[in-house]
C-alpha cells in the first residue's frame, strides 16, 4: 500500500486494531487514512485510554502488546 491508500476496517475489536497497527507500521499507510467502523460507542482497547496521551500512544501500546 502507499500513502494514497485508504482502509476501512469493520468492527472495533482487537483484530481490526491489530490490522490498523500493522498497516501503519509495515504498510506505511498514514493513520489518518484508516477508518475503523464500529456501531458501539467504544472500541476494544477502551481500558487503555486513560493511560494513553494520544491516539499514537494507544497504537504504540497495542504494538507492544503484540511483541
Amino acid at each position: 500500500m502507499n500513502t494514497k491508500s485508504k482502509a476501512y476496517l469493520v468492527g472495533g475489536g482487537i483484530g481490526s486494531l491489530a490490522a490498523a497497527v500493522f498497516m501503519i507500521r509495515d504498510g506505511s499507510v498514514p493513520g489518518g487514512n484508516i477508518s475503523i467502523l464500529e456501531a458501539a460507542p467504544f472500541i476494544a482497547v477502551v481500558w487503555m485510554a486513560p493511560l494513553a496521551k494520544s491516539p499514537e500512544a494507544e497504537f504504540e501500546a497495542l504494538i507492544k502488546a503484540f511483541r
